[in-house]
């Protein structure tokens, strides 16, 4: 735990670091497009961030040329580079665009990127479909289902959030190795995806062994975030469940948080800012400021955050940086907030 002045110095140099960040990602962009959008989506997060992290024009006018030249009639990706990943649901993507127009005051984009992310949202289950093709029986995982979550929360629309609550309640009660791991996949019949031993995508990302290195850690934070948030929203008694979803990073390997070959850790941030921002007296007050930490120790010269390397060694363009630096800008964003408003006496004199 931090000394008061300690905190306050850490806030000071966590806002120098947001601010960095916005202006590497204002030089990414020329008149709200992208430099690289063009070679790929990287860039759907960007007008999301910048109006979280305060540069509104610039997440407007970012917004404006998504909605121009990157969506079609049917406030979907249009084909090509602007698809993030071709044969995924794009809901991951959508839903953060959604929530950015909800943010700016584009309640009528919201709404119809939600309505197109809700295509992609079981009816059965209340979980989001990982792929656009489901005659294969298309899994629902954890984190496009708590991203689509976050945003209905955001612009109130509890015809999807609610059953997004559900799936989730449902995923930790079918559990079966907790708190050692954490399977983050649904079946359409509400069963729990148990990837197979030699499908080696499907276990990183939807199994997370919290006592080894490189795994998909992010599940964890990303479930907590959208709990407490439809909890603010609605009352909803799931303070608890959320804690639990932490307590799996917290109890986890301490290389989540010191390897630097991965980010897969970020978004505990997330979710210990959500909990720090609703209850100033939180017992994850300490980890928001080493999650604080983490941000700035990671953070390149530039202003910039480079993905996961997973040990190559190659340094990272700026497109593929582009994404993580307005994720973590975000993420960053939220602590500096939660950190601002905690109990001061949860810091030490």
């Amino acid at each position: 735990m931090t000394t008061r002045q300690d905190r306050a110095a850490l806030l000071a140099t966590a806002t120098r670091a947001q601010h960095d960040a916005i202006d590497w990602i204002e030089q990414q962009l020329e008149d709200g497009r992208p430099r690289d959008h063009a070679q790929k989506n990287t860039w759907w997060r960007v007008p999301w961030a910048l109006s979280v992290a305060g540069a509104s024009d610039t997440a407007a006018s970012v917004l404006r040329w998504v909605e121009r030249d990157a969506l079609d009639d049917d406030a979907d990706l249009k084909q090509g580079p602007a698809e993030f990943m071709p044969g995924a649901s794009p809901v991951y993507e959508l839903s953060a665009l959604g929530i950015a127009a909800w943010r700016l005051g584009r309640h009528d984009l919201a709404n119809a990127l939600l309505d197109r992310c809700r295509l992609f949202q079981s009816p059965v289950t209340g979980g989001v479909y990982d792929r656009r093709d489901r005659a294969d029986g298309s899994v629902q995982d954890l984190l496009k289902t708590c991203q689509l979550g976050i945003a209905a929360v955001v612009a109130g629309r509890l015809d999807i959030a609610h059953p997004i609550a559900a799936w989730v309640r449902e995923l930790w009660a079918l559990q079966p190795e907790l708190p050692e791991v954490l399977y983050a996949g649904r079946c359409d019949d509400g069963s729990l995806l148990i990837p197979a031993e030699d499908d080696f995508l499907a276990r990183f990302l939807l199994r997370v062994d919290f006592r080894v290195p490189l795994q998909a850690y992010y599940n964890p934070g990303i479930a907590a975030a959208f709990l407490h948030d439809f909890r603010a929203l609605t009352g909803s008694d799931d303070r608890d469940l959320a804690r639990s979803f932490l307590a799996l990073n917290a109890g986890g390997t301490d290389s989540q948080f010191t390897d630097p070959n991965s980010v897969q850790i970020c978004k505990y941030a997330w979710g210990v800012a959500r909990d720090v921002a609703l209850d100033p007296v939180s017992p994850f007050v300490a980890d928001a400021e080493r999650m604080t930490e983490w941000f700035l120790d990671r953070q390149n010269a530039d202003g910039s955050w480079s993905p996961s390397t997973f040990g190559s060694t190659e340094v990272p363009a700026p497109v593929d940086r582009l994404w993580k630096t307005a994720e973590h800008l975000m993420e960053l964003t939220f602590l500096i907030e939660a950190l601002t408003t905690a109990d001061p006496t949860t810091a030490e004199d």
